[in-house]
């Protein structure tokens, strides 16, 4: 029998596992579409979209991550040991999904094709959904205190929380 970290662990491993494929898929695409774009400014978006969200968003928000994890231990990812709610963790519950999501955006308007928006739609499609599955483990993880922070910081509207941020500051 599998215990209830063994199972987060392989749903995480899972995820992973399917966003990267999904990913790799768009990237493929985009870049054998991308020569023909027929929108160069919409190119030009996508390429700062698609760099911003992988490597400012997704990047502080993994080094942010990483200051809280555990040992890796077994599995692709290591679980952190108190629940992070700093940096974009204090704006958005899961940066690093968001900045994927802003990412695979950036590659749709790159490619300009059906297939870099198809897959792109369902990457991001599968992220929401992963996040709302997540959602359960932490709270089972890090109860009352997950709790909480759910109800302070949005999934992954970063407006919404960056909003509600600068709100909360002009209190105090």
């Amino acid at each position: 029998m599998e215990t209830s970290s063994g199972q987060s662990r392989l749903k995480r491993g899972a995820d992973t596992a399917v966003t990267t494929g999904l990913f790799l898929a768009q990237g493929f695409f985009t870049l054998q579409y991308a020569p023909r774009a027929l929108l160069p400014a919409l190119n030009l978006l996508g390429k700062i979209c698609a760099v911003a969200g992988l490597f400012v968003i997704g990047g502080l928000a993994r080094s942010e991550f990483l200051k809280h994890a555990g040992p890796r231990g077994e599995g692709t990812w290591p679980l952190p040991k108190t629940l992070v709610d700093t940096g974009l963790y204090a704006i958005v519950r899961h940066p690093m999904s968001l900045g994927l999501m802003i990412s695979s955006a950036g590659l749709m308007m790159i490619g300009q094709h059906w297939t870099s928006i198809a897959i792109g739609a369902g990457l991001i499609l599968y992220l929401y959904v992963a996040a709302r599955r997540e959602e359960p483990l932490n709270q089972q993880q890090f109860g009352v205190a997950y709790v909480a922070y759910m109800e302070r910081v949005p999934r992954i509207n970063a407006i919404a929380g960056l909003v509600r941020r600068a709100t909360q500051r002009s209190r105090s």
